[in-house]
């Protein structure tokens, strides 16, 4: 699904050059009895490079195109597959 997406998005919206694909990973700083796939992480926004803050949470890899929006007047990450990226202790349980 996410192909066909990927490529409806290129079809509708790409002006002929290059293709951007833009990767993010996230932290989903969720609790609860229900979320198992939960891993220690780095957290990007209060670490700096002398001070390594940990995070707990589920990690999300998303994967967009950038492509410019005419009325916007600049480049727009469109993301067409996000998956869940479960830490290594909890795959091996």
């Amino acid at each position: 699904m996410s192909r066909r997406l990927l490529l409806h998005i290129l079809a509708v919206l790409w002006p002929s050059g290059e293709v951007v694909i833009a990767v993010d990973d996230t932290i989903e700083r969720r609790w609860g009895p229900k979320i198992k796939a939960r891993g220690i992480n780095r957290d990007p926004v209060r670490s700096t490079k002398g001070q390594f803050v940990k995070t707990s949470g589920l990690s999300w890899l998303s994967l967009a195109v950038a492509l410019p929006i005419p009325f916007a007047g600049r480049r727009w990450a469109l993301p067409f597959l996000t998956v869940l990226a479960p830490s290594a202790r909890w795959s091996e349980e």
